[in-house]
């Protein structure tokens, strides 16, 4: 009873805090629509004809949801604003075209035929359009805007440019970076400032003029990342006021997200998880770790290091050129590789590595089935708080298979790493296994995403190294707390397995 009491309080926490953020957000109208083949979500002025039409894109492996921040902020402001699925993303049904350079043009037409579509249906005005894009989405509103003059404005943050900007297009024009971009951005953005004045421009400055179009400006964002600048308020803002100085409207932006109650809402959910692992973890109390011979730290790390490694050498000659492709084709084999190493080092030395699959209380399809469940309290709890719509992180048919596939692969990995960290645990206690854990998934990020980074790693890897490392992180720690539970390595390894999948299908883009 106190398990079931301490879950509905926890309900509460949760439920409350996106009740309070839902009233923050009330005055505005969101809408779900289908606007030249792409799914939109279109945030709507609260009352009275909208300042102009301002259209989000998302970057690379990102979605619509993600930017929902900007459709309120903008809303708030007086725009009507367009947040979109680029292909291949969220709830697009339709491929993403092949990323090199000129293939940029292509996401840039995608966005003209949106607005060609608006335009003819009488929902915005020619000359009374902006764009907003973020990295990948950043270069594909720099492209529209620089072959379409029915756009005003365009605010590119932290893109990846794929061609030239010159210095008289596109219209009012704002670059923005993060400080702790990739120095590459950082780059371009400085030069986009140089190039403002003849060559002599200066960052944060602004040049030229909004009546005639000629307005630019590029600016370095202090102690901001690659995602961290997508929620920076002043960034909001200074881009809210760009695009009003450049259709001629006053604009008051006041729409601030509402971090606070997202945050509560969040870490009720991680606890809402954790109170349903726990109604649902065994009665009885097994520790499988006396049934493992002891294995040393250092042995467990070398063995983890020495499967990633192998995995590496096996598929970088079956990897393809674009970074996309990298989930399916690049990360199944490699964490086949992985899980066919570990088995082969089982079987060699099964005294030292060998272990059981089960509890040794019940089936392991028992455990399997208890793990679903725990997952299924993950989708419901964070998957809602994440996205502030459940049915916006719902896989769509297209996006089923290969999180099957996926989760397959990863439970083949995880079910012989977590009988690895068990047999170290055997050896240090609980701590040597949550270490192995850590090691491994450092381990993962730098073998799995260098290589599919190559060959060029560097802007790549500090792009998606951070982010990915703080999803491993927390899922670490719930396989920890599960553990803790006395949950065997089948159902933390299912568990791990479908948390990942699902992450991975419901994020990167299908091609």
């Amino acid at each position: 009873m106190r398990k079931v009491v301490v879950l509905a309080i926890l309900l509460f926490v949760v439920l409350g805090a996106q009740y309070m953020t839902w009233q923050q957000h009330s005055p505005i109208t969101v809408t779900n629509e289908t606007i030249a083949g792409n799914p939109v979500n279109h945030y709507a002025v609260p009352a009275g004809a909208a300042k102009g039409v301002v259209i989000v894109a998302h970057g690379f492996a990102a979605n619509k949801e993600m930017m929902s921040p900007w459709g309120y902020y903008l809303a708030y402001a007086g725009f009507d604003a367009y947040v979109f699925d680029e292909p291949g993303h969220g709830q697009s049904n339709r491929p993403l075209p092949v990323w090199t350079g000129a293939g940029n043009d292509v996401l840039g037409n995608n966005l003209r035929a949106m607005i060609d579509e608006l335009v003819t249906q009488h929902r915005a005005e020619p000359g009374r359009i902006a764009l907003v894009g973020h990295s990948m989405g950043g270069a594909a509103v720099t492209a529209a805007a620089l072959a379409d003059s029915r756009v005003k404005a365009t605010v590119a943050v932290s893109s990846a440019y794929s061609q030239p900007v010159p210095a008289g297009k596109p219209s009012d024009f704002l670059s923005l970076a993060a400080e702790r971009d990739p120095a590459y951005m950082v780059k371009a953005v400085t030069a986009l400032a140089a190039q403002s004045a003849g060559g002599q421009g200066e960052l944060g400055k602004q040049y030229g003029s909004f009546a005639d179009g000629t307005a630019r400006a590029s600016s370095v964002i202090p102690g901001r990342n690659h995602i961290t600048i997508l929620y920076d308020e002043t960034v909001m803002v200074q881009t809210t006021q760009w695009i009003g100085a450049a259709l001629g409207v006053d604009v008051q932006p006041d729409g601030a997200t509402p971090w606070l109650w997202v945050f509560v809402a969040l870490g009720g959910a991680a606890g809402v998880v954790m109170a349903i692992a726990s109604i649902l973890a065994p009665a009885t109390r097994v520790r499988e770790s006396r049934s493992f011979k002891p294995v040393s730290l250092l042995t467990g790390i070398v063995t983890l290091a020495v499967a990633a490694f192998s995995a590496v050498l096996a598929c970088v000659y079956v990897r393809t050129p674009w970074a996309g492709l990298a989930v399916v084709d690049y990360l199944l084999p490699y964490f086949l590789v992985m899980a066919a190493v570990l088995l082969v080092i089982r079987m060699l030395w099964p005294r030292d590595f060998n272990f059981q699959l089960g509890s040794g209380v019940e089936t392991a399809l028992g455990d399997v089935i208890r793990a679903v469940g725990v997952f299924l309290g993950y989708i419901g709890a964070v998957g809602t708080v994440l996205h502030m719509d459940l049915s916006n992180y719902m896989l769509n048919t297209q996006r089923i298979l290969p999180f099957v596939i996926m989760a397959v692969a990863l439970w083949l990995y995880f079910v012989q790493e977590a009988g690895l960290k068990r047999a170290v645990e055997a050896g240090h206690g609980p701590w040597g296994s949550a270490l192995t854990g850590i090691v491994s998934k450092l381990i993962i990020a730098g073998t799995w995403l260098g290589a599919s980074a190559l060959p060029n790693p560097q802007p790549v890897l500090s792009l998606t190294v951070p982010v990915v490392m703080v999803f491993m992180v927390l899922l670490e720690l719930f396989s920890v707390l599960l553990t803790r539970l006395r949950y065997s390595t089948v159902a933390v390894s299912t568990f791990a397995a479908l948390v990942l999948a699902w992450s991975l299908a419901a994020s990167f883009p299908l091609t």
